[in-house]
């Protein structure tokens, strides 16, 4: 399930906009995460299955590694700013997880493959110290198994602390995809059109989507925090034209879901 990864993004954004916000640097230690959601069940589907949300965060000094869906990546501070990579497993579709649209299903596997890339974030303060930053994120990956393609995906947006307890933030988004990524996930081939019935497509590179996502987050004490998180993109260009999406699914793509995160260290 694709989009189970712009959620992990956008937590290990929040985490680390939440980091800068302090003056004071985190404690060292590590954050075990358990939730919940509702994803599509493909890119670009209409149809939508319970998602576990399982992460994970440990941090040392100027360096941190977090889960990333099915995946991770390691980051290192500097200052306002912060560098990393990741690596992670894109699931494909109808390969570790089912779909389940008939049509699609015909169409065959996009094989789970391989991702590794680079990332970078900053979070700036948006007037007093410890009150609303403005926080961004990028990253590159590319996928180096079964096919090729490179995916960037970006966003930015405001973190508002109301209170010792609560942190809220919104976000827009955008993802490009090259021509390989495309093809990959939003083509029909002749093989493929026969034994769906779709109608043939090649899809090409562009921007992929756009999107808004909010996430808020309650402390419920030292060690214990819940959030929120609820997200709509909307897929354009070629994904947006795919068969797969027009005639299949639907071009809008929503995400929600709730988790609780455990800290243990000091």
């Amino acid at each position: 399930m694709p989009w189970t990864h712009r959620a992990a993004a956008a937590t290990s954004l929040w985490l680390f906009a939440a980091t800068a916000a302090h003056a004071q640097p985190p404690a060292d230690g590590l954050d075990v995460t358990l939730g919940l959601g509702a994803a599509p069940d493909y890119l670009g589907s209409d149809d939508y299955v319970a998602a576990p949300l399982p992460g994970f965060q440990y941090r040392r000094g100027d360096m941190a590694v977090r889960s990333n869906n099915l995946g991770v990546e390691a980051k290192w501070s500097l200052g306002p700013a912060s560098i990393g990579a990741i690596a992670r497993l894109d699931p494909g579709r109808n390969d570790l997880f089912d779909v389940k649209d008939r049509a699609v299903k015909r169409l065959g596997r996009v094989k789970a493959a391989a991702e590794v890339g680079a990332l970078a974030e900053a979070a700036f303060p948006l007037g007093e110290p410890g009150g609303a930053m403005l926080v961004s994120r990028i990253s590159l990956v590319r996928r180096v198994s079964d096919s090729d393609g490179w995916l960037v995906e970006a966003s930015a947006g405001p973190l508002v602390q109301l209170s010792p307890e609560l942190s809220v933030s919104a976000f827009v988004s955008a993802s490009v995809q090259s021509d390989g990524y495309a093809d990959t996930f939003f083509s029909v081939d002749g093989a493929g059109a026969a034994r769906s019935g779709l109608r043939r497509f090649k899809a090409g590179g562009g921007c992929r989507d756009v999107g808004v996502l909010l996430l808020a987050t309650g402390t419920v004490s030292e060690r214990v925090a819940v959030s929120v998180i609820a997200s709509y993109t909307r897929l354009q260009g070629d994904a947006r034209r795919s068969p797969i999406v027009s005639d299949r699914g639907a071009a809008g793509q929503r995400f929600a879901g709730v988790s609780l995160t455990y800290r243990f260290g000091r």
